[in-house]
């Protein structure tokens, strides 16, 4: 596995948990 795919993983898996994150702030304001 080349080093550029493990550091998309990472970086990939970092911008669904902001997603996550942003979500359940979006949905405490209702």
């Amino acid at each position: 596995m080349a080093a550029k795919d493990v550091k998309f993983g990472i970086d990939a898996r970092a911008k669904m948990l902001r997603g996550v994150s942003i979500l359940a702030d979006e949905l405490k304001l209702l």
